[in-house]
């Protein structure tokens, strides 16, 4: 629920106040929440002083407080107009040796696949869009992806796009299978980070590949060990198909059985089907009654770990920002621009081994293709409705309590589910039972 212009959140036995302009927390007891309630709901003077006493710390704002900070987040955007490529996603093929039944890519060609000439290609497209938008490269990671980037005919690819883009950090992200076979194959060099996609045993895989007979979990264990041993960055990613805490426990139980769980550059990421045609971003098949149920449950499992490991569960995109800020970890830089890209002074981009080029991901689809490599083109009046967009530049968005948090909505999602830069969407935002139980899916 809201007071004013806070967000409430039910945290056992405390209300956390929530301000969702400054960003300022305060936690009441419950007899201490019912009075500020009534106070500002039906008029009971009990609630007065409590009311007075957080306004003069900052937790009630007047309309002038709340448009100074509209003004300093106005500012600040328009200093961030110019967008640096600092990030590159390339996707080097279709080609997987699993058949997810939930990966987005499922359906299209295997037969495209990235060479040589290609990185060429992208590296000029690379140049002229620095000369186009009149700013100064500072590709800071590239991330290598699929399909499945560790086959083969790739590997030589990726050693190659190491030489290409020398000042560059490398992040591989992969199922793992390849991972030991190909490993000191890699220029290990300029890899930072491995994000491996791991479900479960081969059981478990099998069920979602439609692949019996692979068995390769124990290849992707050894293969992580690696990469940990190394002292590099490894994220085990984990589609959650079925939200459910024994799920979760198992892939703990998993983890620590294969003596993952020692490694302190480990993290850990459980996050749902994504589906961004719908608006709450998850896959239809879960029910939010469930989940709800689910997710107090797994919160329990995560405690357990967390004492020694980063897990992350993510259930809904939209709430990621919240959690950063309910959790302190949040750039207040980033949530004043009026936009909700991660990103501050800059764009990612993804490329594909069909010439597109995406802002940020491929699954934006058409109306965020900002270019072809290919055909050397840069589609700058696409990049700029993109670049133009942020929360006051939409009317709805201008009015909205929620306007900082969400930031006129992830540009994915528009592409997927808006399709036009000017309108609003508010994803979760506007689902009164998930913001009513918030508090469950911050975990």
């Amino acid at each position: 629920m809201e007071l004013r212009e806070n967000l409430v959140i039910k945290q056992n036995d405390k209300y956390l106040l929530l301000n969702l302009y400054n960003l300022r927390k305060e936690y009441l007891d419950e007899k201490e929440f019912l009075k500020l309630k009534d106070f500002i709901l039906v008029g009971n003077l009990l609630g007065e002083q409590l009311f007075c006493d957080l306004a003069k710390k900052g937790q009630f704002l007047s309309k002038k407080e709340i448009a100074s900070i509209d003004l300093f987040a106005r500012v600040q955007g328009k200093k961030l107009s110019k967008k640096i490529l600092c990030e590159i996603q390339m996707s080097l093929s279709f080609e997987c040796n699993l058949l997810c039944y939930y990966c987005y890519q499922k359906g299209k060609d295997k037969n495209n696949r990235m060479k040589r000439n290609d990185i060429d290609k992208i590296y000029k497209f690379c140049e002229k869009y620095e000369k186009e938008t009149n700013t100064i490269n500072n590709i800071e990671l590239i991330t290598i992806s699929g399909g499945e980037p560790l086959l083969e005919g790739n590997i030589e690819l990726i050693n190659y796009i190491a030489e290409k883009f020398k000042g560059s950090k490398l992040r591989i992200l992969t199922n793992g299978i390849n991972l030991k076979r190909y490993w000191k194959s890699l220029p290990l060099h300029r890899i930072d980070e491995v994000q491996v996609s791991l479900d479960g045993d081969d059981e478990i895989i099998a069920k979602i590949s439609g692949k019996e007979k692979l068995h390769c979990y124990t290849d992707i264990i050894e293969g992580v060990h690696m990469v940990a041993a190394s002292g590099r960055k490894v994220k085990i990613a984990t589609v959650l198909t079925e939200a459910s805490s024994e799920r979760v426990k198992k892939v703990f139980f998993l983890l620590e059985k294969a003596g993952l769980l020692k490694y302190k550059n480990l993290d850990i990421c459980f996050s749902l089907i994504t589906d961004y045609k719908n608006e709450l971003g998850i896959a239809s098949q879960y029910e939010l009654l469930e989940l709800v149920n689910e997710a107090r449950k797994i919160r329990e499992v995560v405690k357990l770990y967390r004492l020694y490991k980063n897990v992350e569960v993510n259930f809904f995109s939209d709430l990621i920002r919240l959690k950063s800020i309910l959790k302190d970890r949040y750039d207040a830089d980033r949530m004043y621009v009026g936009r909700s890209c991660g990103r501050l002074h800059g764009i990612g981009i993804t490329v594909i081994p069909t010439g597109e080029i995406y802002w940020c991901n491929e699954r934006i689809g058409e109306l965020g293709q900002i270019g072809d490599y290919n055909k050397g083109i840069f589609f700058k009046e696409n990049y700029e409705k993109i670049c133009k967009r942020s929360i006051y530049t939409i009317e709805e968005c201008q009015k909205c309590k929620f306007r900082f948090i969400c930031g006129a909505g992830c540009p994915i999602k528009i592409g997927e589910n808006v399709k036009e830069w000017d309108k609003k969407f508010c994803g979760v935002f506007r689902n009164n039972y998930i913001m009513d139980n918030v508090c469950d899916f911050i975990i």
